[in-house]
């Protein structure tokens, strides 16, 4: 008897991710050949059951974008922290600049009292 189902089908969910239906396919060829399952019964079978596997697909999906758009979210905030961070510099070497002027002023009047 010729398989109802190609043992290496797949079949997209509506977010185009490709999911391998193998296994449903070589359980439903292995109830018919059993008589576990009619020929007849497997078309409402896999009706039933590719619509469950694909909602069952959505959670993990939904979650693999959550995590994405977290990294991005994350990326932006280091970013931004790089670019805080570049500006707290700036202003360290500026007040570093302003001490070692006041220092060598501090010097010459030491060196040089009364002038």
């Amino acid at each position: 008897m010729a398989d109802r189902f190609q043992k290496t089908s797949a079949f997209y969910c509506p977010s185009m991710v490709p999911v391998d239906s193998t296994a449903l396919a070589e359980a439903t060829n292995s109830m018919v050949k059993t008589s576990l399952l009619s020929i007849t019964q497997t078309e409402p079978l896999a009706a039933i059951l590719i619509p469950k596997i694909k909602e069952l697909i959505q959670a993990p999906l939904a979650l693999h974008k959550e995590c994405r758009a977290n990294n991005q979210t994350v990326i932006a905030l280091r970013d931004e922290c790089r670019a805080n961070n570049q500006v707290i510099m700036i202003q360290l070497l500026r007040i570093n600049t302003c001490l070692a002027k006041i220092e060598a002023i501090q010097i010459a009047q030491l060196d040089h009292p009364g002038q």
